[in-house]
């Protein structure tokens, strides 16, 4: 199977239409694409036929699972680190990124090594510190057990210590008992799956979050706790509950490369539907500042 690396954005500007079913139509997932207005409906066509689609984004390959942060794995106590947020230096094209996904649910799509930890992680300052009635609760998911204190390191190193930060993964004593940490902690850095028990089998409702990053978002797909998170969201959220923002991170997307373009932009809209999110969030106005900023990959290629 040929794969290609792109730039995602090409694919949501300068269409004149896009073909769905009738049954695409009516799935959840396009239902959370239209009502988010990710693409206006007057750009939708409606037809009878049953096209043949590729099945979601299961036959579609991403880059590897590894963070932009070059953290160690081991957890570090807050001595070790001066948890002093002007550490946090941010480049130019890192801004744009934060000023476009800011308080609203989006997909940031950065190449590997660009910094979307940092990014992320200023994201959740600004949240933490605005002004509102509700108590800021934030979850940071990571796919793996060593992702997990990665990030947590990151976030340690970087937040003041103001913030209770807390790691919970398979390993942990406090793994299942999230709700009873919740009024003595403002982030917790965990493991999807972690999350998923919590919401099935201690009836854990995810509006008492205000923040959700999703880190290697292009894990929300089919039956992976990514998915089965955003589903029990979606379903909280269609019963009229106030739902956390959603931040999902993803390197370059990589799709097939005999897709035609109009079923490449479905698989990304239907991307963007399974985190409602509402926005795909790309560098665009310091594009040759990243460039620079971001290690060359030793084989392969990236557009844009």
């Amino acid at each position: 199977m040929a794969l290609q690396e792109v730039d995602v954005k090409e694919y949501l500007v300068d269409w004149e239409s896009l073909s769905l079913t009738e049954e695409e139509v009516k799935s959840p997932v396009w239902k959370q694409i239209l009502d988010n207005n990710v693409i206006d409906r007057k750009y939708v066509h409606v037809s009878e036929e049953q096209e043949s689609i590729e099945d979601d984004l299961a036959n579609y390959t991403f880059e590897n699972d590894f963070s932009d942060e070059d953290e160690d794995s081991e957890p570090k106590t807050k001595d070790q680190f001066d948890r002093d947020v002007n550490t946090l230096k941010l480049r130019d094209y890192q801004k744009e990124l934060i000023c476009k996904a800011r308080g609203v649910n989006a997909v940031i799509c950065a190449p590997t090594g660009s910094g979307k930890t940092r990014v992320a992680t200023q994201i959740i300052l600004d949240h933490l510190q605005q002004p509102g009635e509700k108590k800021k609760k934030v979850v940071f998911l990571a796919t793996t057990v060593p992702l997990t204190m990665q990030q947590y390191n990151a976030l340690l190193k970087y937040l003041p210590e103001d913030y209770k930060i807390t790691p919970l993964n398979g390993q942990s004593k406090n793994s299942m008992s999230l709700e009873s940490l919740l009024d003595y902690n403002d982030i917790f850095v965990m493991t999807p799956m972690i999350l998923v028990n919590n919401v099935k089998n201690c009836n854990l409702k995810l509006d008492i979050f205000t923040l959700i990053v999703f880190d290697e978002c292009h894990h929300t797909r089919k039956e992976e706790p990514y998915n089965l998170l955003m589903t029990s969201y979606l379903k909280d959220k269609a019963q009229g509950l106030v739902m956390p923002q959603i931040l999902g991170l993803s390197a370059t997307i990589s799709i097939e490369e005999s897709l035609a373009v109009d079923q490449a932009r479905k698989v990304i809209l239907e991307f963007l539907g399974n985190l409602d999110a509402h926005y795909l969030v790309t560098v665009q106005d310091h594009i040759e500042e990243m460039n620079l900023a971001v290690p060359k990959p030793t084989d392969g290629y990236s557009v844009g």
